[in-house]
């Protein structure tokens, strides 16, 4: 496969036009894998392990970003449902 044009910088503008509230920050490894690090709603989620090669071009990041985003939102919304209601002892 054809190795990504897209910059760091480019990689980011895209992620962060996937939503107006999420900042992205994208770092290429060693291995040439990308993390990318989510700050939405107040909270970090970090994805690592990405294979750059399988998002070159804007189209398909702009396609991953708005994915993680809706996990993001999802495991957001996991972790904020209300307890349950307490039984009334009896």
């Amino acid at each position: 496969m054809k190795k990504s044009s897209l910059r760091v910088e480019d990689m980011e503008t895209i992620l962060n036009s996937c939503t107006k509230s999420a900042r992205s920050t994208c770092v290429i490894e060693a291995d040439s894998t990308l993390t990318i690090q989510f700050t939405y709603r107040c909270e970090d989620f970090t994805v690592v392990g990405i294979n750059r090669d399988e998002y070159r071009d804007a189209q398909s990041l702009y396609n991953l970003g708005c994915s993680l985003i809706e996990e993001i939102e999802a495991a957001i919304n996991m972790n904020r449902a209300p307890p349950c209601p307490q039984r009334n002892a009896g």
